[in-house]
């Protein structure tokens, strides 16, 4: 009942310039002084007044870790009006 309608990847001057949609993460396009954000739109589809857990995960795709730190996560709780 969530939805993707829309990612967008924002850098920064002198850092890398991401595809979009694709986000590129690599040692091409990103260095460690430079911070790309990644921007989502999520819809809700389904009931309303529930609560849903989220979590979100920072991970090198082409290696990431397993099993995946506590550090690299974050969960966050979302409540759906009623």
């Amino acid at each position: 009942a969530l939805h993707l309608r829309s990612l967008t990847c924002v850098g920064s001057i002198g850092s890398p310039s991401p595809d979009t949609p694709a986000c590129e993460y690599d040692s091409n396009t990103t260095t460690l002084l430079s911070i790309t954000r990644s921007e989502y739109e999520l819809v809700w589809t389904g009931a309303k007044g529930v609560t849903f857990q989220l979590q979100i995960c920072a991970v090198s795709e082409s290696d990431p870790p397993d099993p995946l730190p506590d550090e690299a996560c974050v969960t966050k709780a979302v409540s759906v009006a009623s």
